[in-house]
């Protein structure tokens, strides 16, 4: 469902509101939040993934507990992140 969305419907902007709220007492976390609301692109899905930050903890926390919430907001990215592993086992 979460890659059939529109891409108006994948935006980020829901997703770094609830992150900069999860974070408001981790200064770290925001100064990182602000760097991916800043850089980010579809293309840097996977290391947005693998880098020590909030991505990989809020994606696989609310993979892990079913939160269909932050899974929605999360669309954009599992979407990116799903066509950069796709594109990375098609040219392996």
């Amino acid at each position: 469902i979460i890659l059939g969305m529109k891409e108006s419907e994948r935006s980020s902007t829901d997703f770094l509101v609830y992150c900069r709220q999860q974070y408001a007492e981790n200064p770290q976390q925001l100064k990182l939040i602000d760097e991916f609301d800043r850089e980010y692109s579809a293309d840097k899905a996977i290391w947005w993934y693998t880098r020590s930050s909030f991505i990989y903890e809020i994606l696989n926390k609310s993979l892990r507990l079913l939160e269909c919430g932050i899974i929605i907001k999360m669309a954009f990215f599992i979407h990116d992140l799903h066509h950069q592993i796709a594109q990375l086992h098609q040219t392996q």
